[in-house]
């Protein structure tokens, strides 16, 4: 079996060269942080990841939750101990509010430390994360008592979060939600309903969980206008944070999943249980999306975690597994990471997930703006791109990373279908990221609708001044071609985005929807070119005179140029996709009667 290592190299390359992190420690965000404090941070979690985490990965495939009599929830074996060294260790609240307990530190710090833990472990580090989610949503939207009840434990981690929005007649849709909430005299409310896909909706790691739930009140519009979100706790607490009184709600099912078996996805039937109205009366889902935009942010981060997991172990395998001979005709049997198509295949991942890495740490470093011209952008700036690259990040990373996962098993051969070798569960599990938190087909069209055409393509021109203030400093690298290349891809984009918006006029919307994925994707392609660009600058000045660096340097070179010459090579097709889309021929496709 191989282990798990954390890229921390990569990480610190992409910190100190590519972001040049550097020049902004002592100051705004990062006002308590030196170099070597950071480098602490990320060397001890790694440890922690490493020794406690990724072991319990395979155990919780295989074993699961277990839904017991008495509607509790059982974790797989070790979990429960881990995640109290977890929260012992402060891993749980490095970016929690120091206010309410937490570490309070940069969002750059955290994304690069859950980057490990999700490849370590995704199902187990799904109940943190929806804690923290929760933890945020309660501090951005709650009242100062409903804080002052629930941050100060949930932060500590001894009580947990979910979201609860899922109902067997709506996913997507929420405007059909049937969950009711009945006002009571003291100002409560009475929720009644079920909720279903809850992640992390019941178990054993904590006292309390806290679940944050959609539902309408009788009097309230129709459809999501008339949604209000709910604090209901499965513990009810005095305001001091004691558990009273056992809340009218319990878990009637734990799902029996494709993958992620480590963590309890739950049906909820709430009958009565007490809730706390959370922001505004019918402005539920405007409050629900605070918690769901980090969440979906948060799922692009397991494709990019579980696509590093498959990378390594790929690499791993492939050195060790002789099989064919060189066509030289030299020598016997040879390793198969020798053989051209398993390098194609290898560099293909790389690819991927050295550019994701970048452009997640990026994205959270952009969160943490508190000055202007910080990344060369205002912070207005700042706030749209990281809106814009939310549903990106989402979908792009976790399309790609079934996919690279599924390659990775293909280095397997058949050793890669059966379970001795974890490779298969990589692919079981990530499957799932492309559908919740909003389908990756959603995410296109929220792309397009909301932030392209919504926006006049102000996001797209943002992204065009980055690419052309690197301009300069491509001339570091190999050759211009890679800049020209990038600019190729972004004509591209700037064509498709034309289209977009002549048919948004023409109001040809389901030709837009038919076309939304590849304009996604398209859309991803140019991010990761100029994500690319930046870290083969960053490579091209490193002091290659080192030979650990100039090894380094020469593999990033060599993997942009891979991601320029053999991905970016695909926007000229999408544009042509989008461009001959026709919404009446895919009718005749798929049309009734026909099987």
């Amino acid at each position: 079996m191989s282990v798990y290592k954390t890229p921390l190299q990569d990480t610190l390359f992409i910190f100190n060269d590519v972001l040049n992190l550097n020049k902004y420690l002592g100051r705004g965000a990062f006002a308590d942080l030196s170099v070597e404090d950071v480098l602490i941070i990320l060397e001890q979690g790694s440890k922690f990841v490493e020794d406690k985490i990724y072991p319990l990965n395979k155990l919780g495939d295989h074993h699961g939750c277990v839904l017991n009599q008495d509607h509790s929830v059982s974790t797989p074996p070790g979990f429960k101990q881990v995640y109290q060294e977890f929260c012992n260790g402060g891993w749980n609240k490095l970016s929690a509010p120091q206010e309410f307990g937490g570490q309070g530190l940069p969002t750059i710090i955290s994304t690069a430390f859950e980057e490990y833990s999700i490849s370590a472990n995704m199902a187990f580090s799904m109940y943190p994360g929806l804690t923290q989610d929760a933890v945020l949503t309660i501090a951005t939207v709650g009242d100062p008592l409903q804080k002052k009840t629930y941050l100060p434990k949930m932060v500590e981690g001894v009580w947990s979060g979910t979201m609860n929005l899922t109902e067997p007649q709506c996913g997507t849709d929420l405007g059909l939600t049937k969950t009711s909430a009945v006002l009571q005299e003291d100002g409560t409310y009475k929720i009644t309903g079920s909720k279903i896909f809850i992640s992390s909706g019941e178990h054993d790691l904590t006292e309390n969980i806290i679940h944050l739930v959609l539902a309408r009140i009788p009097d309230s519009p129709a459809g999501t206008k008339g949604l209000s979100m709910f604090i209901v706790p499965k513990f009810i607490v005095d305001e001091n944070g004691n558990l009273v009184s056992r809340n009218n709600l319990k878990c009637m099912n734990v799902e029996k999943k494709m993958g992620i078996h480590g963590n309890a996805t739950c049906e909820i039937l709430y009958d009565e249980a007490q809730g706390f109205l959370i922001g505004e009366k019918n402005k539920g889902l405007n409050s629900m999306f605070v918690m769901m935009n980090i969440a979906r942010l948060q799922t692009g981060m397991q494709g990019l975690a579980i696509s590093e997991l498959a990378r390594q172990k790929a690499i791993d395998y492939s050195r060790l597994r002789k099989q064919g001979r060189d066509r030289s005709g030299a020598g016997g049997s040879i390793p198969i990471i020798d053989h051209a198509d398993i390098k194609r295949i290898l560099a293909g991942i790389s690819a991927f997930t050295e550019g994701a890495r970048a452009v997640a740490l990026w994205t959270a470093f952009l969160m943490d703006l508190e000055e202007e011209n910080f990344e060369s952008v205002t912070n207005a700036e700042a706030k749209q791109l990281v809106g814009f690259l939310t549903p990106i990040i989402k979908a792009y990373f976790t399309d790609n990373a079934f996919f690279k996962a599924s390659d990775a098993l293909q280095c397997f051969g058949g050793y890669g279908y059966i379970k001795d070798y974890e490779i298969e569960q990589l692919v079981r599990d990530v499957r799932v990221a492309m559908i919740y938190e909003g389908t990756n087909s959603i995410q296109a069209m929220d792309l397009v609708f909301r932030k392209v055409l919504l926006d006049n393509g102000e996001s797209i021109e943002l992204i065009g001044r980055l690419i052309e203030n690197l301009a300069a400093d491509s001339y570091s690298v190999k050759n211009r071609k890679i800049f020209d290349l990038l600019s190729s891809a972004l004509m591209h984009l700037n064509e498709a985005t034309t289209w977009l918006r002549e048919k948004s006029a023409q109001n040809e919307m389901k030709l837009i929807e038919s076309t939304a994925v590849y304009f996604l994707r398209l859309c991803g392609h140019v991010i990761f070119g100029y994500i690319w660009l930046r870290i083969m600058i960053a490579a091209s000045k490193l002091d290659t005179v080192d030979e650990i660096n100039n090894r380094f340097a020469k593999k990033k070179l060599a993997t942009g140029e891979f991601f320029f010459y053999q991905v970016l090579s695909e926007s000229g097709f999408l544009l042509k996709n989008i461009k001959n889309s026709n919404a009446n021929l895919l009718g005749d496709v798929i049309s009734d009667g026909i099987a």
